[in-house]
C-alpha cells in the first residue's frame, strides 16, 4: 500500500508542476493535455506525445522537458515519448527545430540511464527445453519491447545521435544473463532487437558500428554457449524405442509428458490398482524405477535412472533445432556476415549446434514456428 501512495504522491507532484508551466505560458488546463495516466509504461508515453501534439504552440516541449526528467528510471515511458514526438515533428506537429533540440537532450539523459528491465522477480519457472519462459504467478518485471528499442536506434540515426551508449547497455544486458532466464531473454528480447538493427542496417544501406558489431558477437556467442549448451552424455542406443509410451490413454498421456519434462525426476499416480498395473506395464525398467506408495489410493511412483539422460539428451536436441532455425533466420540478413567477421562461421557452425548423424527421427519442438517468430520485433503503426 505504501508503494502506492507514493506512486500517486509522485504523480500528483508531476502533474502540479506540468500543469503550472502550461498554464504559464499557455493558459491551458494540464487535464485537457494529460488525461489520467502513471507515466511509467510504453503505452502512456506514446499518448502523452500524441495528447501534446494537439497542442503544437512553439514552445510546449521546452516547457516540458523538467517534468521529463524526473522520469528518468521510467525508461519505457520516455524512449516512447521522444520516439513518437519526433514522429510527430515530421509530420509538422510541433516546430521541427525545438523538437530536434529537445528531443536530442532528453536523448543523451536516457540512454545515460537506460533501463532494461524496470522491476526484477526472482520467480521464474523453467521453460520446456531446459531454460526459462518466464515468471510464475504475479510478477512485477518490466522489460522494455524490443521494438521500442530498435525504434530508438532508428531515431538516433535520423537525427545525427549518439547510439553507442544505448548499444553498449545491450551488451552488458547480454553478458550478464543469469543462468534460468536464458530462454526469455533471448528470444524475445534480444533476437528481436538484432533482426531490428539488421533489418535496419539493411533498409539505411549504412555500415554497422563498432559497438553493434561487438553487441552482435557477444550475444550469439553467449547464446550458443550458454543457452544451447554442450551436448550432455549420449543415452543408451536403445533409448527411444525403451522410453517411447505407445499408449494413448490419459493416463498414459500423463506418463508421456513426465519422460519429455527434463525438469521432472519423479512423479506419483494415484490410480486404482487395475490402472496402476497398466501403467507399470509401459515403463521399461533399464530406464525407469517404479515403487507402490501406500495411499488413499495407492500411488505409483515412477522415478527416472538411466531415462535421466534421455530427458536431457531430448532437451537439448530441442534447443538445438530451435537454435539453428533462429540462427538461420537470422543469417538470411545480409549484414551479419560483415558483422561477425572471422567470427562468423565459428558461432553458426559452433559445435553445439551440431546434432549427431545417428539421431533417431523426433519430432519438431512443440511451438517452434511460434519461437522463431518470437525472434522478428513487432512493428508499430504511426501514432499508436
Amino acid at each position: 500500500m505504501s508503494g502506492r501512495s507514493n506512486d500517486k504522491q509522485s504523480l500528483s507532484r508531476y502533474k502540479e508542476m506540468f500543469s503550472d508551466l502550461v498554464n504559464e505560458h499557455y493558459e491551458m488546463k494540464f487535464d485537457k493535455l494529460l488525461p489520467t495516466h502513471n507515466g511509467g509504461s510504453e503505452s502512456e508515453g506514446h499518448d502523452l506525445a500524441k495528447v501534446i501534439s494537439d497542442y503544437p504552440e512553439k514552445g510546449v516541449l521546452s516547457s516540458i522537458m523538467p517534468s521529463l526528467e524526473t522520469k528518468l528510471d521510467n525508461t519505457a515511458f520516455l524512449v516512447a515519448f521522444i520516439t513518437s514526438a519526433h514522429d510527430y515533428s515530421l509530420s509538422g506537429k510541433f516546430d521541427k527545430e525545438e523538437a530536434d533540440a529537445v528531443l536530442k537532450a532528453l536523448f543523451s539523459k536516457v540512454v545515460a540511464s537506460f533501463n532494461i528491465e524496470s522491476v526484477t522477480s526472482s520467480h521464474h519457472t523453467r521453460g520446456l527445453y531446459g531454460g526459462t519462459s518466464g515468471y510464475d504467478g504475479p510478477s512485477n518485471n518490466l522489460r522494455i519491447s524490443p521494438s521500442l528499442v530498435v525504434k530508438l536506434i532508428q531515431f538516433a540515426d535520423a537525427t545525427g545521435n549518439d547510439s553507442t551508449k544505448l548499444i553498449n547497455t545491450l551488451t552488458e544486458y547480454t553478458l550478464d544473463v543469469k543462468e534460468g532466464t536464458e530462454e526469455s531473454t533471448f528470444h524475445d528480447f534480444l533476437f528481436p532487437v538484432a533482426n531490428g538493427i539488421c533489418a535496419h542496417i539493411d533498409t539505411t544501406e549504412r555500415s554497422s558500428t563498432g559497438s553493434e558489431r561487438r553487441f552482435m558477437k557477444h550475444m550469439l556467442a553467449k547464446y550458443v554457449r550458454d543457452y544451447v549448451k554442450k551436448a550432455p552424455p549420449s543415452p543408451p542406443p536403445d533409448w527411444k524405442k525403451k522410453t517411447t509410451i505407445r499408449c494413448i490413454c490419459l493416463n498414459c498421456a500423463s506418463l508421456r509428458d513426465f519422460i519429455d519434462d527434463p525438469s521432472s525426476t519423479t512423479k506419483d499416480f494415484a490410480l486404482g490398482e487395475k490402472r496402476r498395473n497398466h501403467l507399470d506395464q509401459q515403463i521399461d525398467k533399464t530406464f525407469f524405477t517404479t515403487t507402490i506408495v501406500r495411499a488413499n489410493p495407492h500411488k505409483l511412483r515412477v522415478e527416472k535412472t538411466q531415462a535421466l539422460l534421455v530427458s536431457d539428451f531430448k532437451a537439448w536436441v530441442a534447443r538445438v533445432q530451435i537454435a539453428n532455425s533462429v540462427l538461420d533466420q537470422l543469417s538470411q540478413k545480409g549484414y551479419l556476415e560483415d558483422m561477425l567477421g572471422n567470427q562468423y562461421h565459428s558461432i553458426l557452425s559452433h559445435q553445439n549446434l551440431v546434432l549427431p548423424d545417428d539421431l533417431p527421427a523426433l519430432p519438431a519442438p512443440p511451438g517452434l514456428r511460434n519461437m522463431v517468430q518470437r525472434t522478428v520485433p513487432a512493428k508499430r503503426p504511426f501514432g499508436q
